[in-house]
């Protein structure tokens, strides 16, 4: 009986190593996600500033 327990608690304690690791992974996961979000927002916005930029410029004369 005493070796069925200590199978058990090691099996559990692996499970619990395991489940950490994929918690750490999928953190990581969602950081870079997050820092490719954050990337992509700021390419949108300085893709917006020049697009009024040279919607603009066809109005202003040019010499």
């Amino acid at each position: 009986m005493a070796e069925v327990m200590s199978g058990v608690k090691t099996e559990l304690s692996n499970t619990r190593g395991t489940m950490v690791s994929v918690q750490m992974d999928l953190h990581n996961i969602y950081t870079r996600l997050d820092r490719s979000d954050q990337r992509l927002e700021r390419i949108e916005n300085r893709l917006e500033l020049r697009e009024l930029a040279e919607a603009q410029s066809r109005f202003e004369p040019h010499p």
